[in-house]
């Protein structure tokens, strides 16, 4: 029996490439792609796949809001990214989302399938080149997170991040969350940098869409006053 497979990635040819390497290997029957995270959520409900690929990459939510969302409705079927990034932080939080497998687009076509192959047959596949260490660390945040009933990639916030990202949340500005904090507009600005970096995403949009995603967003009181502390 082919594993059923939906491909996920916003550039239109590589997502072509990949459907015609795997619709021309036996093992692989491509049953669905997608170029964002909306329309792969929707293919994935429809389509029942044994294997999603997906780049981080996409427009809107991203990658990882993807893999969130549906490990978060209990999806047990075999997940990959298929990327272009080879830094730590990316490959941490890949698994800490609940990943099996993490593949560099820079592997040759052959490679990949053989990867995917893998991955299928119950292994975690690593790209050459990435730190097993990183995948043990964001093994201990899953089970972290899972212990404190705290999304994945939120128990890799500090304090200071989790409370600046529950005010972006709310809607204030970088102004207004360095006045409720007592802290300067720069400090401010490197901790959203760190959490952009931490939960993959790009903008105060992606942000707001990320807590929805985990229903944080309803659990806030936009009127409630921050709790400052003293932590920079």
């Amino acid at each position: 029996m082919k594993t059923r497979v939906v491909v996920v990635d916003d550039h239109h040819l590589l997502r072509e490439g990949l459907c015609t390497v795997l619709a021309a290997s036996m093992d692989f029957e491509v049953v669905g792609e997608a170029s964002d995270a909306g329309n792969a959520l929707k293919i994935v409900a429809t389509t029942a796949p044994d294997l999603l690929v997906v780049d981080l990459g996409l427009p809107g939510p991203g990658g990882l809001a993807i893999v969130r969302q549906l490990r978060s409705e209990g999806q047990i079927f075999r997940i990959v990214v298929l990327t272009m990034h080879i830094e730590d932080f990316y490959v941490a939080d890949a698994f800490a989302a609940g990943v099996n497998g993490y593949i560099l687009k820079s592997e040759p076509p052959t490679a990949i399938v053989s990867a995917l192959k893998r991955v299928v047959q119950g292994e975690q596949y690593l790209s050459a080149g990435i730190s097993r260490h990183v995948v043990e660390e964001a093994a201990r945040l899953r089970a972290a997170s899972s212990a404190k009933k705290v999304p994945g990639p939120l128990v890799s916030l500090s304090a200071r991040e989790r409370e600046i990202f529950d005010l972006i949340v709310r809607g204030l500005p970088n102004k207004g969350i360095a006045a409720a904090l007592f802290i300067s507009v720069k400090t401010v600005e490197t901790h959203r940098a760190h959490i952009n970096r931490k939960l993959a995403v790009r903008s105060t949009g992606e942000v707001i869409r990320f807590a929805a995603a985990y229903g944080l967003v309803s659990k806030m009181d936009p009127g409630a006053p921050a709790k400052p502390t003293n932590n920079i």
